[in-house]
């Protein structure tokens, strides 16, 4: 079983079948969800006769977007967010196009001395 999103990035796998006479080995069918369990059914089980399996999800939830404000004060510039739950870090890039790096230790605020280079920044979900 695994996870991808939508565009085809992020591949994960949740789960890999052992085969009889561990777990379930060829899934059948289509998977039912209940809240946060995946259901379905093996052709053959444990006991050679076929399994109903379930598998945990995590929340399923991506954190909920948050505002960067930056502001310009003196040569500083200093970004702040409101994350009590630490569910995002700060990165940044010399340019949109550019890959965007962690930046160590930043926490809010953060202040970093405009040195006139273009800097872009983003919060990303942990």
């Amino acid at each position: 079983m695994f996870v991808v999103n939508t565009n085809g990035t992020g591949f994960t796998t949740l789960y890999n079948f052992k085969g009889f006479p561990h777990d379930g080995a060829n899934p059948q069918g289509a998977l039912i969800q209940s809240g946060n369990v995946l259901y379905g059914t093996a052709e053959v089980g444990t006991n050679e006769s076929g399994e109903i399996f379930s598998i945990a999800l995590g929340s399923g939830a991506s954190p909920t977007p948050i505002p960067l404000n930056i502001q310009l004060i003196g040569s500083n510039v200093v970004l702040s967010w409101n994350d009590p739950q630490s569910a995002f870090s700060l990165y940044n890039a010399p340019s949109i196009t550019n890959t965007f790096t962690k930046v160590p230790g930043a926490e809010s605020p953060y202040t970093n001395a405009s040195t006139g280079l273009e800097m872009f920044y983003r919060l990303q979900a942990n």
